[in-house]
Protein backbone atom coordinates (compact mmCIF):
# COMPACT_ATOMS: atom_id res chain seq x y z
CA UNK A 1 0.00 0.00 0.00
CA UNK A 2 2.81 2.79 1.17
CA UNK A 3 4.47 1.63 -1.96
CA UNK A 4 1.54 2.55 -4.40
CA UNK A 5 1.23 5.86 -2.54
CA UNK A 6 5.00 6.91 -2.93
CA UNK A 7 5.10 5.84 -6.52
CA UNK A 8 1.92 7.54 -7.16
CA UNK A 9 2.59 10.94 -6.09
CA UNK A 10 6.53 10.47 -7.16
CA UNK A 11 3.91 10.69 -10.76
CA UNK A 12 1.82 12.77 -9.28
CA UNK A 13 4.80 15.88 -9.00
CA UNK A 14 6.14 15.16 -12.27
CA UNK A 15 2.55 15.69 -14.19
CA UNK A 16 1.45 18.82 -12.23
CA UNK A 17 2.36 22.30 -10.76
CA UNK A 18 3.34 21.81 -7.63
CA UNK A 19 1.57 24.60 -6.25
CA UNK A 20 -1.52 22.25 -4.98
CA UNK A 21 1.16 19.82 -3.30
CA UNK A 22 2.83 23.11 -1.45
CA UNK A 23 -0.66 24.01 -0.20
CA UNK A 24 -1.40 20.46 0.91
CA UNK A 25 2.09 20.16 2.57
CA UNK A 26 0.49 23.33 4.46
CA UNK A 27 -2.53 21.56 5.77
CA UNK A 28 -0.95 18.89 7.25
CA UNK A 29 1.71 20.55 9.01
CA UNK A 30 -1.13 23.03 10.57
CA UNK A 31 -3.19 19.87 11.43
CA UNK A 32 -0.44 17.76 13.28
CA UNK A 33 0.43 21.11 15.35
CA UNK A 34 -3.06 21.23 16.65
CA UNK A 35 -3.51 17.61 17.47
CA UNK A 36 0.30 17.82 19.52
CA UNK A 37 -1.38 20.71 21.11
CA UNK A 38 -4.26 18.82 22.00
CA UNK A 39 -4.24 18.36 25.71
CA UNK A 40 -6.04 14.82 25.51
CA UNK A 41 -4.32 13.87 21.92
CA UNK A 42 -4.07 10.53 21.44
CA UNK A 43 -3.77 8.09 18.58
CA UNK A 44 -6.95 6.53 18.30
CA UNK A 45 -8.95 9.14 19.86
CA UNK A 46 -8.00 12.06 17.15
CA UNK A 47 -11.43 12.07 15.46
CA UNK A 48 -12.43 10.28 12.51
CA UNK A 49 -10.24 10.87 9.88
CA UNK A 50 -12.84 9.50 7.08
CA UNK A 51 -15.04 11.93 8.15
CA UNK A 52 -12.95 14.73 6.88
CA UNK A 53 -10.77 15.49 3.40
CA UNK A 54 -7.22 15.07 3.60
CA UNK A 55 -4.99 17.76 2.33
CA UNK A 56 -3.47 15.38 -0.73
CA UNK A 57 -7.15 14.13 -1.32
CA UNK A 58 -6.38 15.35 -5.10
CA UNK A 59 -3.59 13.06 -5.42
CA UNK A 60 -5.68 10.05 -3.48
CA UNK A 61 -8.66 10.59 -5.54
CA UNK A 62 -6.49 9.77 -8.58
CA UNK A 63 -4.49 7.27 -6.78
CA UNK A 64 -7.01 5.09 -4.82
CA UNK A 65 -9.07 3.55 -7.92
CA UNK A 66 -6.15 1.85 -9.47
CA UNK A 67 -4.66 1.02 -5.76
CA UNK A 68 -8.08 -1.34 -5.29
CA UNK A 69 -8.38 -2.72 -8.60
CA UNK A 70 -4.24 -3.93 -7.87
CA UNK A 71 -5.43 -5.36 -4.50
CA UNK A 72 -8.39 -6.79 -5.92
CA UNK A 73 -6.43 -8.86 -8.68
CA UNK A 74 -4.53 -11.86 -7.64
CA UNK A 75 -0.89 -11.45 -6.44
CA UNK A 76 1.98 -14.45 -5.56
CA UNK A 77 4.18 -13.60 -2.83
CA UNK A 78 7.14 -13.46 -5.24
CA UNK A 79 5.31 -10.35 -6.95
CA UNK A 80 4.46 -9.12 -3.31
CA UNK A 81 7.85 -9.35 -2.48
CA UNK A 82 9.30 -7.52 -5.50
CA UNK A 83 6.86 -5.12 -4.94
CA UNK A 84 8.33 -4.10 -1.86
CA UNK A 85 12.03 -4.64 -2.82
CA UNK A 86 11.36 -2.37 -5.49
CA UNK A 87 9.92 0.59 -3.74
CA UNK A 88 12.75 2.51 -3.57
CA UNK A 89 11.53 4.42 -0.60
CA UNK A 90 12.51 2.11 2.65
CA UNK A 91 15.25 0.80 3.65
CA UNK A 92 16.71 -2.51 3.69
CA UNK A 93 16.12 -3.90 7.41
CA UNK A 94 12.77 -2.02 6.95
CA UNK A 95 11.87 -4.20 3.45
CA UNK A 96 13.37 -7.15 5.35
CA UNK A 97 11.56 -6.80 8.45
CA UNK A 98 7.70 -6.18 6.34
CA UNK A 99 8.83 -9.20 4.55
CA UNK A 100 9.47 -11.40 7.12
CA UNK A 101 5.96 -10.42 9.21
CA UNK A 102 4.18 -10.81 5.95
CA UNK A 103 5.71 -14.60 5.21
CA UNK A 104 4.63 -15.21 9.23
CA UNK A 105 1.06 -14.21 8.70
CA UNK A 106 1.06 -16.48 5.75
CA UNK A 107 2.67 -19.96 7.54
CA UNK A 108 0.05 -19.36 10.33
CA UNK A 109 -2.85 -18.80 7.73
CA UNK A 110 -1.12 -22.22 6.35
CA UNK A 111 -0.88 -24.05 9.57
CA UNK A 112 -4.52 -23.65 10.32
CA UNK A 113 -5.61 -24.31 6.72
CA UNK A 114 -3.65 -27.79 6.65
CA UNK A 115 -5.14 -30.41 8.01
CA UNK A 116 -1.76 -32.39 8.52
CA UNK A 117 -1.17 -30.38 11.56
CA UNK A 118 -2.79 -32.27 14.42
CA UNK A 119 -1.40 -30.07 16.77
CA UNK A 120 -2.00 -26.50 15.59
CA UNK A 121 -0.90 -24.62 18.90
CA UNK A 122 2.35 -26.79 18.62
CA UNK A 123 3.16 -26.05 15.16
CA UNK A 124 1.98 -21.91 15.44
CA UNK A 125 4.96 -21.95 18.79
CA UNK A 126 7.02 -23.56 16.41
CA UNK A 127 6.46 -20.59 14.00
CA UNK A 128 6.68 -18.24 16.51
CA UNK A 129 10.56 -19.80 17.57
CA UNK A 130 11.36 -19.55 13.73
CA UNK A 131 10.33 -16.29 13.21
CA UNK A 132 12.00 -14.84 16.23
CA UNK A 133 15.17 -16.45 15.19
CA UNK A 134 16.41 -13.56 13.16
CA UNK A 135 16.82 -11.06 15.64
CA UNK A 136 17.59 -8.12 13.30
CA UNK A 137 14.26 -8.57 11.11
CA UNK A 138 11.41 -9.54 13.73
CA UNK A 139 9.68 -7.75 15.85
CA UNK A 140 8.78 -8.52 19.98
CA UNK A 141 6.67 -11.27 20.88
CA UNK A 142 5.22 -9.37 23.40
CA UNK A 143 2.54 -5.86 22.63
CA UNK A 144 4.74 -2.83 22.36
CA UNK A 145 3.98 0.25 24.18
CA UNK A 146 1.10 2.25 22.68
CA UNK A 147 4.13 5.11 22.79
CA UNK A 148 5.82 4.16 20.08
CA UNK A 149 2.95 4.91 18.02
CA UNK A 150 1.47 7.86 19.34
CA UNK A 151 4.34 9.99 20.80
CA UNK A 152 7.09 9.70 18.28
CA UNK A 153 7.84 13.33 16.28
CA UNK A 154 5.67 12.21 13.06
CA UNK A 155 2.76 10.99 14.71
CA UNK A 156 -0.62 10.60 13.14
CA UNK A 157 0.89 12.31 9.44
CA UNK A 158 -0.16 8.59 7.26
CA UNK A 159 -3.61 9.02 9.25
CA UNK A 160 -4.30 12.52 8.73
CA UNK A 161 -2.44 13.31 5.36
CA UNK A 162 -4.06 10.34 3.57
CA UNK A 163 -7.20 8.88 5.19
CA UNK A 164 -8.25 6.90 1.96
CA UNK A 165 -5.17 5.25 2.18
CA UNK A 166 -4.54 4.70 5.54
CA UNK A 167 -7.86 3.28 5.80
CA UNK A 168 -7.27 1.05 2.91
CA UNK A 169 -4.38 -0.38 4.52
CA UNK A 170 -6.05 -0.93 7.45
CA UNK A 171 -8.85 -2.48 5.56
CA UNK A 172 -6.19 -4.96 4.33
CA UNK A 173 -5.28 -5.69 7.91
CA UNK A 174 -8.94 -5.93 9.34
CA UNK A 175 -8.83 -9.11 6.03
CA UNK A 176 -5.94 -10.76 7.14
CA UNK A 177 -6.44 -11.30 11.35
CA UNK A 178 -10.31 -11.82 10.48
CA UNK A 179 -9.33 -14.69 8.50
CA UNK A 180 -6.75 -15.91 10.84
CA UNK A 181 -9.98 -16.07 12.98
CA UNK A 182 -12.61 -17.98 11.03
CA UNK A 183 -9.50 -20.80 9.70
CA UNK A 184 -8.91 -20.68 13.57
CA UNK A 185 -12.62 -21.00 15.13
CA UNK A 186 -14.05 -23.21 12.01
CA UNK A 187 -15.61 -26.45 13.02
CA UNK A 188 -13.86 -28.26 9.72
CA UNK A 189 -12.83 -27.46 6.11
CA UNK A 190 -15.78 -26.76 4.54
CA UNK A 191 -16.94 -24.45 7.17
CA UNK A 192 -13.36 -22.53 6.89
CA UNK A 193 -14.29 -22.76 2.94
CA UNK A 194 -17.66 -20.96 3.69
CA UNK A 195 -16.46 -18.02 6.22
CA UNK A 196 -13.54 -17.36 4.54
CA UNK A 197 -15.76 -15.74 1.72
CA UNK A 198 -17.85 -14.17 3.69
CA UNK A 199 -14.74 -12.46 5.17
CA UNK A 200 -13.74 -11.69 1.68
CA UNK A 201 -17.39 -10.11 0.76
CA UNK A 202 -17.33 -7.93 3.64
CA UNK A 203 -13.86 -6.93 2.46
CA UNK A 204 -15.46 -6.04 -0.35
CA UNK A 205 -17.63 -4.05 0.76
CA UNK A 206 -15.51 -2.14 2.94
CA UNK A 207 -13.50 -1.35 -0.16
CA UNK A 208 -16.24 -0.48 -2.39
CA UNK A 209 -16.37 3.37 -3.25
CA UNK A 210 -20.05 4.62 -2.94
CA UNK A 211 -20.97 8.51 -3.62
CA UNK A 212 -17.20 9.17 -4.99
CA UNK A 213 -15.21 7.99 -1.35
CA UNK A 214 -14.85 5.03 0.44
CA UNK A 215 -17.46 5.34 3.78
CA UNK A 216 -17.02 2.04 5.04
CA UNK A 217 -13.18 1.50 5.49
CA UNK A 218 -11.71 1.13 9.15
CA UNK A 219 -10.42 4.77 11.00
CA UNK A 220 -8.50 3.27 13.52
CA UNK A 221 -6.10 0.30 13.40
CA UNK A 222 -7.40 -3.41 13.63
CA UNK A 223 -6.05 -5.57 16.57
CA UNK A 224 -6.07 -9.34 17.15
CA UNK A 225 -7.96 -8.97 20.25
CA UNK A 226 -10.71 -7.18 19.22
CA UNK A 227 -11.05 -8.50 15.66
CA UNK A 228 -9.81 -11.98 16.55
CA UNK A 229 -10.28 -12.74 20.13
CA UNK A 230 -10.20 -16.75 19.93
CA UNK A 231 -7.11 -16.62 18.01
CA UNK A 232 -5.67 -14.29 20.60
CA UNK A 233 -6.50 -16.40 23.87
CA UNK A 234 -5.21 -19.00 21.66
CA UNK A 235 -1.73 -17.95 20.63
CA UNK A 236 -1.06 -14.85 22.75
CA UNK A 237 2.59 -14.39 21.24
CA UNK A 238 2.18 -14.88 17.33
CA UNK A 239 -1.01 -11.76 18.28
CA UNK A 240 1.94 -9.79 19.55
CA UNK A 241 4.06 -10.33 16.53
CA UNK A 242 0.89 -9.91 13.85
CA UNK A 243 -0.15 -6.49 15.85
CA UNK A 244 3.85 -5.16 16.43
CA UNK A 245 3.99 -5.61 12.40
CA UNK A 246 0.95 -3.86 12.03
CA UNK A 247 2.16 -0.85 13.74
CA UNK A 248 5.73 -0.80 12.77
CA UNK A 249 3.72 -0.29 9.39
CA UNK A 250 1.41 2.42 10.74
CA UNK A 251 5.20 4.07 11.88
CA UNK A 252 6.81 3.78 8.55
CA UNK A 253 4.05 5.44 6.84
CA UNK A 254 3.92 8.25 8.90
CA UNK A 255 7.79 9.00 8.40
CA UNK A 256 6.83 8.38 4.40
CA UNK A 257 4.16 11.01 4.77
CA UNK A 258 5.61 13.54 6.62
CA UNK A 259 6.54 17.02 5.27
CA UNK A 260 10.34 18.04 4.67
CA UNK A 261 11.45 15.33 6.80
CA UNK A 262 14.98 15.45 7.04
CA UNK A 263 17.18 12.09 7.27
CA UNK A 264 13.81 9.72 6.39
CA UNK A 265 15.86 6.83 6.21
CA UNK A 266 17.82 7.30 9.41
CA UNK A 267 14.23 7.60 11.05
CA UNK A 268 12.85 4.61 9.56
CA UNK A 269 15.41 2.34 10.83
CA UNK A 270 15.12 3.60 14.13
CA UNK A 271 11.91 3.19 14.17
CA UNK A 272 12.23 -1.03 13.20
CA UNK A 273 14.90 -1.23 16.00
CA UNK A 274 12.56 -0.07 18.14
CA UNK A 275 10.10 -2.96 17.70
CA UNK A 276 12.41 -5.32 16.68
CA UNK A 277 13.93 -4.45 20.33
CA UNK A 278 12.93 -7.58 22.68
CA UNK A 279 13.20 -5.67 26.03
CA UNK A 280 11.92 -2.15 25.83
CA UNK A 281 8.92 -0.69 25.50
CA UNK A 282 6.53 -3.64 26.46
CA UNK A 283 3.01 -3.84 27.60
CA UNK A 284 2.00 -6.49 29.61
CA UNK A 285 -0.92 -8.81 28.00
CA UNK A 286 -3.51 -7.44 30.16
CA UNK A 287 -2.83 -3.87 29.90
CA UNK A 288 -2.86 -4.87 25.87
CA UNK A 289 -5.89 -6.56 25.79
CA UNK A 290 -7.68 -3.23 28.15
CA UNK A 291 -6.12 -0.94 25.66
CA UNK A 292 -7.55 -2.67 22.72
CA UNK A 293 -11.05 -3.21 24.46
CA UNK A 294 -10.75 0.75 25.44
CA UNK A 295 -9.74 1.69 21.28
CA UNK A 296 -13.00 -0.58 20.20
CA UNK A 297 -14.86 2.45 22.29
CA UNK A 298 -13.71 5.30 21.45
Amino acid sequence: MMCCMLAYLRKSKRQTNLRPLLLAKRLLTEQLEELAEATASHYHSAGDHLAMLGPHRVFESRAVPGIIVTINRQQTAEEAAQALAESGALPDVAVQTLKRGREFVEELLEIYLDDSFDDKKVAVDAAVARYLSDDEHSVADKPKSDELLADHPYAYSYRVGFPQLSGLTWASQWLKIATLEVVATAADQEAKIRDVENVLQYYKEKTTRLHGSLVSLPSDIPTIPVIAPNFYTFHPEASAIVDNIEALKVVIGDALAYPELMGRSEAIENMVAEYTNKDEYLFSHRDYLDLCIARRHL
